[in-house]
């Protein structure tokens, strides 16, 4: 778990809480000096991504989504809540995409796509934006594990929550370099099927016209 290490490490004093779920393992890491901000949720990796959302009914104020396969800057939180500022009332994110109608691709036929590893220049509104990188407030949007059905596929079914509630999804400016990728051996796109693609288009169809 060294990814998961870094990561938290980078996220630790910009925030006041942190939850970690903790798919498919039975013991927490030894975290000591950092365990006072963490509460470890032990899942049992049918929730695939959507853990992320895992009681996020009973949370409330602002939510940042993170994935253990990045590491964070130190101005990362200051940064993304700057932009809510500008965007208030919409979901913040590094990563998204603005697919061609109609969709006929899940992974790929966007018209627009816009990398958190990458430099995007502007704000932009996104069809779906990457949950690993993502900030809202409560207020504006919530979202449960009950409305992500089929698993690894959390950024499709926030995509569409917030299209059926009215909120946009906003893309926001950064360099290259600015997040720091870990390299995981495995990743969901690696486990990506021909079944979860012809599912994922059929959703994202029902909500882009």
């Amino acid at each position: 778990m060294e990814g998961l290490r870094l990561s938290l490490d980078s996220l630790y004093s910009q925030v006041d809480e942190i939850y970690v779920s903790l798919n498919g393992h039975e013991v927490k890491p030894y975290y000591d000096d950092i365990d006072d901000k963490i509460t470890w949720i032990f899942l049992d990796n049918s929730l695939g991504d959507a853990a992320k959302v895992f009681g996020l009914e009973n949370r409330k104020g602002f939510i940042f989504l993170c994935d253990d396969d990045l590491a964070y800057p130190d101005n990362y939180v200051a940064y993304m809540m700057s932009k809510y500022d500008q965007h208030k009332g919409c979901i913040i994110t590094l990563h998204g995409k603005v697919f061609q109608h109609p969709v006929r691709r899940s992974h790929g036929g966007y018209r627009e796509n816009y990398h958190c590893l990458h430099t995007s220049v502007g704000d932009h509104i996104v069809d779906t934006g990457g949950s690993g990188v993502m900030l809202f407030h409560t207020d504006d949007f919530r979202i449960t594990v009950n409305e992500c059905p089929y698993k690894n596929m959390l950024d499709v079914w926030i995509g569409k929550k917030a299209r059926e509630s009215g909120v946009k999804i906003v893309a926001v400016e950064h360099k290259a370099g600015w997040l720091k990728y870990l390299s995981p051996l495995k990743t969901i796109w690696n486990s990506h099927t021909r079944e979860d693609e012809a599912y994922q288009v059929k959703v994202l169809q029902s909500f882009i016209r």
